[in-house]
């Protein structure tokens, strides 16, 4: 192998290695982040009972993540007043729900969610 050999695969290699860390902190960034904890109940609270037909759907309340559909089956709290919710899932359209709630009420709500088109 020659210099100008070693340089050409040298600056192959510089290209994939920068290709490869382009792409990853492009799906890095794509993440939304750490799930925010749930906040605590209050005596005042409202309790959302959530259910959808796409299991691993995720719950967004006034654009804060709450969780997948699955793993909020005993409810979720909510202060009293006004709410959007939205029900999010990739292969799915998004559902939006507002709803105004009372303190201490319990409020289920069911969601289909219609599969998008391929």
């Amino acid at each position: 192998m020659n210099a100008r050999d070693s340089a050409a695969v040298t600056s192959a290699v510089s290209l994939l290695m920068a290709t490869i860390c382009g792409i990853a902190l492009a799906v890095a960034s794509c993440s939304r982040g750490p799930a925010q904890a749930p906040r605590s109940f209050s005596a005042r609270d409202a309790v959302m009972i959530l259910s959808c037909n796409v299991a691993d759907a995720e719950v967004w309340v006034d654009e804060r993540f709450i969780g997948q559909v699955n793993l909020l089956r005993g409810g979720f709290p909510l202060a009293p007043g006004l709410h959007r919710v939205e029900v999010r899932h990739h292969l799915h359209h998004t559902q939006y729900i507002e709803l105004e709630l009372q303190a201490k009420e319990r409020r289920a709500l069911e969601v289909e969610l219609i599969r998008v088109l391929p």
